[in-house]
């Protein structure tokens, strides 16, 4: 919060609190991290399915989006777990496209893995 203190109006705070929070890839990546590691390792069923529900966040991502979005957003989906398969030794190139300015498509991505 201290990096947007200086911003005297809150449109100026969310312009740039979208410019910094824009890219939500490696959001999307970290959940999908989360719930491909997610186990029940104990009897408490209410501890573990409230666990998964804070995960998922899809669903609500999707709701109110029109259908080149949702598609958008999909691609992104399938990039992630395409993404999160990878070795560890292309560490380096899935931090690259997490980081990145602009999120290639899935297809690209593939293309540029080849």
């Amino acid at each position: 919060m201290t990096n947007f203190r200086a911003f005297k109006t809150c449109y100026s705070f969310w312009k740039k609190v979208q410019s910094v929070f824009a890219n939500d890839i490696q959001q999307s990546y970290d959940a999908a991290q989360k719930l491909t590691t997610l186990k029940q390792t104990d009897h408490d069923m209410v501890a573990y399915v409230s666990k998964a529900q804070s995960i998922v966040e899809l669903k609500l991502s999707l709701e109110t989006d029109k259908l080149e979005d949702i598609k958008m957003k999909l691609d992104n989906l399938y990039m992630v777990f395409v993404l999160h398969g990878m070795h560890l030794h292309f560490d380096h190139i899935r931090d690259q496209v997490l980081t990145g300015q602009e999120i290639p498509s899935l297809e690209n991505l593939i293309t540029q893995f080849l």
